[in-house]
């Protein structure tokens, strides 16, 4: 398994994951309990479930984009269309 293809399979669980925390900030669809955030700054999985999203979901999908020859191609269009 190459490392994009490993990259790719975490980006698509944390997308899951952080999705899942931002629609239930208890836990409860994840089997989670918010004692868990006891010693943390956070009283709900609301705001680690919006950066578990962001950075670790979607940054992985975009280093897969970036890293796959296949889609090199279509991202200098992507580019190009948003300049």
């Amino acid at each position: 398994m190459d490392w994009y293809n490993t990259l790719l399979l975490v980006g698509i669980s944390a997308v899951a994951t952080g999705i899942g925390l931002v629609f239930q900030p208890n836990g409860s669809t994840l089997g989670m309990s918010v004692e868990l955030l006891a010693e943390s700054p956070f009283q709900s999985f609301l705001i680690p479930g919006i950066l578990l999203f962001i950075i670790i979901g979607l940054a992985s999908f975009f280093g897969v984009i970036l890293s796959n020859p296949f889609l090199i191609f279509q991202t200098d269009r992507l580019v190009q269309y948003f300049l």
